[in-house]
């Protein structure tokens, strides 16, 4: 590929888009126009998508996220899940029955679980 084509495949109105360093230097344009580092996209991972609508991308931690670094048990995550999304689906009520319906089903299982 020549410059010409790589140009214009990676820039958009002679704007870089899509691209970063490798190396993890901030020093922000400067850099990336003197620099020999390859240049490489960001590829997207499964937390930039998200299939059926948006409202868990728009957060700057998604529950999934936030309940995997945690180590949260499956319905603790339902719980977290149900509380963040409330207000973005137009079904508040709804996911606040769900929440603490889930909430209920904890209380069952560890009130079950422990010794008599």
């Amino acid at each position: 590929m020549g410059p010409e084509e790589w140009h214009s495949k990676n820039t958009k109105g002679g704007v870089l888009r899509d691209l970063e360093l490798e190396s993890k230097d901030d020093s922000g344009v400067k850099s990336l126009l003197t620099s020999t580092a390859p240049l490489r996209r960001k590829t997207p991972t499964a937390l930039d998508i998200q299939i059926g609508g948006d409202h868990y991308k728009k957060y700057k931690i998604q529950p999934m996220e936030y309940s995997m670094a945690n180590k949260l048990d499956a319905a603790q995550h339902t719980a977290i899940k149900y509380v963040t999304r409330c207000y973005d689906k137009g079904s508040t009520l709804l996911d606040l029955d769900k929440a603490i319906h889930t909430i209920e089903l904890m209380k069952e299982f560890y009130t079950n679980d422990q010794p008599k």
